[in-house]
């Protein structure tokens, strides 16, 4: 059974730690943040937003660290229900051993990259399945433009 105020507080500090790691990030990627920022002078230039550039970063941080959050626990809400026959990144028994020898594999195939990029090989794999597509669009959905790192992906 889940105990929702353990379950909330763990998301809360997830989100603060994972936020923290977004914005890093975007300190250390001046092409992501020069993006952003045009982005948010049209907006003021529009009237969508009167906000601070600052406010609105911090805005489109915690954005994308919800987003990560959110497909991960999406993730796992398909692998609970059966929807996948391997799943990606656990389960009972023998579907968290399916979903070790996936990752392994993964990190077999492409020994250079992080828990980043393997998430974001779930997601992909993910959104190929019917009605999922939205979810995790790359135009839409902000975990693709501001990443985390590959240990902020391993919390």
């Amino acid at each position: 059974m889940i105990d929702a105020s353990r379950l909330l507080k763990d998301l809360k500090r997830l989100l603060k730690t994972l936020e923290a790691d977004v914005r890093e990030r975007l300190d250390d990627n001046p092409e992501v943040r020069a993006s952003l920022e045009q982005e948010w002078q049209d907006a003021r230039a529009a009237g969508r937003t009167a906000r601070t550039l600052e406010d609105w970063l911090d805005e489109e941080t915690t954005q994308a660290a919800v987003h990560w959050i959110l497909g991960v626990v999406f993730l796992r809400f398909i692998e609970d229900n059966g929807l996948v026959e391997r799943p990606w990144l656990s389960g009972p028994a023998e579907r968290l051993a399916l979903a070790r020898d996936r990752y392994e594999a993964f990190f077999r195939e492409h020994p250079t990259l992080s828990d980043r990029e393997y998430l974001q090989s779930c997601f992909r794999d993910a959104e190929a399945r019917p009605g999922v597509k939205a979810l995790f669009d790359e135009r839409h959905n902000p975990l693709w433009r501001l990443e985390i790192s590959g240990d902020g992906a391993a919390l």
